[in-house]
């Protein structure tokens, strides 16, 4: 029999996943998303608040009087998704058994390793195929990764980082990825929405470059790009129905 808190807890999963793909959404919102009552929803918004799950921003109206309230995932919220942290500790241990490595060559060796086991698993002869490996860079069946493709641009979207407490404290880990993207793909990437700028996700713009040769921290220009699909709409989100 489900109890009412297992009922409270897939409900609240439900407003994390919203709000994991579509931040800054309203009571009023919530509340049709799920089907329920605006009551209902102001109720396990606060709720929610609470236990520090969600955090509320003041919607911006441009307009006088007293704004709306929007919502977004907290760090703590952001917990509720899968994390691999204990798949990043092996990958790191595993290449420190050299008493001298610093980070760069830590870090190169992951990348390495990562970019090896991706190329190991099918054969990746064209670029169509090499942007589809992308899709497990970060685990198999990866829901929360998206590719947006207008003519011939191309963005992966991260909602979920599976390493988001370590990335948060050491931002270098991320240069593992964007190194990986561009040795698949043989092009230079870089993000340009990251997580550690409050963004609620990470985007990679693959751009009509040659990858660079070696291990290649990203650098404050590459994150300060904010590149856009030609045609789209900026910080456009897909992800899963």
């Amino acid at each position: 029999m489900t109890t009412r808190d297992e009922v409270l807890i897939a409900t609240q999963l439900k407003v994390a996943q919203l709000l994991k793909f579509q931040p800054g959404r309203s009571i009023g919102e919530v509340a049709k998303h799920l089907s329920i009552s605006f009551e209902g929803a102001r109720q396990l918004i606060e709720k929610m608040r609470e236990e520090f799950l969600i955090a509320a921003d003041a919607a911006p109206t441009g307009k006088p009087g007293r704004p709306a309230k929007i919502f977004r995932l907290t760090l703590r919220g952001e917990h509720l998704f899968p994390k691999h942290y204990a798949e990043l500790s092996d990958s790191l241990i595993g290449v420190m058994g050299s008493e001298e490595l610093n980070i760069n060559a830590v870090l190169s060796q992951v990348a390495e390793a990562k970019t090896a086991n991706l190329m190991g698993k099918k054969e990746l002869n064209t670029f169509e195929e090499r942007l589809d490996a992308l899709k497990s860079v970060y685990g198999e069946d990866d829901d929360y990764l998206s590719i947006e493709r207008k003519e011939s641009a191309i963005r992966v979207i991260e909602h979920n980082c599976p390493y988001l407490k370590v990335a948060l404290s050491h931002p270098a880990l991320c240069s593992v990825t964007t190194n990986v993207m561009s040795r698949i793909l043989q092009r230079k990437v870089v993000r340009t929405q990251t997580f550690q700028n409050g963004d609620g996700r990470c985007v990679f713009q693959v751009l009509d470059q040659a990858a660079p040769e070696g291990f290649a921290l990203e650098t404050e220009a590459d994150k300060n790009r904010h590149l856009v699909l030609p045609g789209a709409v900026p910080d456009t989100v897909i992800g899963p129905k």
